[in-house]
């Protein structure tokens, strides 16, 4: 390598390097960078001194590397690979290397040539854009209040189970009894952590397999598509009436709410999400206006098939 090639490489940001093809990927050249990627210096790297350049490579990303390169040195094509790399303190930084084989006039591969950069603050910043936008979506279909699934993410599944054929489900439309007074009494705090007791508690009786979500106001609804049978439906209907009806404590209050629930169902040959939803919002009314802590099927005469 010449002084004045030398000088250019040294005096670009980033790592030069040539490479000898054996199986240790001994570093041949290496331009003065790397003393700042790495915090080793050239006389270190270069000859497998002290270490080879390879070793520094992130044990989970070494194989990896080493596919990306074989494969491209077989297509006689360019690498572009982007891996960590351990400094001398220990910690790991992102690259991106970009690399060709260098073959003489028979076709023998002679040498491997490459750049190595870091791209740790770009990845840093992809990062936390991909944690805002996991944000953002968990905002989107999630309650701030109960951390529950919201309306929008209940009636996604909603629609996508109505997308499948053969799929039958049913929903539990429910209105807590009494919550307005304990708003009214106590405030929106003492309010919020009502409901959010009170989502705990739903979680607990409603199978995983099930989605418990918080519509709106003390409104809650249950997607069942594991078993939409009138006697599953209405025993986990009184399952949840119970535990929301048990007292509890918040903030020193003693409350003690209850629940309506109205409960839809929905056949293959059946109706609409809005309809559905519907029958079980008018059904919930019904269950309302007899009283607290009742259930009401939805009225639909299809409902005898679904028994």
């Amino acid at each position: 390598m010449t002084d004045r090639y030398k000088e250019l490489m040294d005096n670009i940001p980033g790592v030069f390097f040539r490479c000898a093809c054996d199986e240790h990927w001994t570093m041949l050249h290496m331009s003065s960078g790397v003393q700042e990627l790495t915090s080793y210096s050239v006389e270190d790297i270069v000859g497998n001194n002290k270490l080879s350049f390879a070793s520094l490579i992130h044990p989970d990303d070494t194989m990896l590397v080493e596919k990306k390169v074989l494969r491209a040195l077989e297509l006689r094509t360019a690498w572009n690979i982007e891996y960590r790399l351990a400094r001398k303190d220990g910690a790991y930084t992102w690259v991106s290397e970009q690399g060709v084989g260098v073959y003489n006039e028979s076709g023998q591969l002679q040498f491997l040539d490459g750049f190595v950069v870091d791209v740790s603050k770009r990845k840093s910043i992809e990062s936390a854009l991909r944690r805002s936008e996991e944000r953002v979506r968990e905002m989107a279909f999630h309650d701030s209040v109960t951390g529950l699934p919201n309306r929008n993410l209940i009636l996604e599944r909603i629609s996508a189970y109505y997308d499948r054929p053969s799929t039958d489900i049913a929903i539990l439309y429910i209105d807590l009894d009494g919550f307005k007074s304990v708003n009214d009494q106590y405030g929106h705090a003492v309010g919020d952590k009502t409901l959010e007791i009170t989502g705990s508690r739903m979680s607990q009786v409603v199978p995983q397999s099930d989605i418990v979500a918080r519509i709106g106001g003390d409104e809650f609804m249950v997607l069942c598509y594991t078993d939409v049978s009138v006697s599953y439906c209405t025993v986990l209907a009184q399952s949840i009436i119970d535990v929301i009806s048990q007292p509890l404590i918040v903030h020193e209050h003693s409350l003690k709410i209850g629940a309506s629930i109205g409960i839809g169902f929905s056949l293959t040959d059946g109706v609409c999400v809005n309809s559905l939803i519907g029958e079980a919002d008018k059904a919930m009314f019904r269950a309302k206006a007899r009283g607290s802590n009742l259930i009401e099927l939805s009225s639909d005469e299809r409902l005898g098939k679904v028994a």
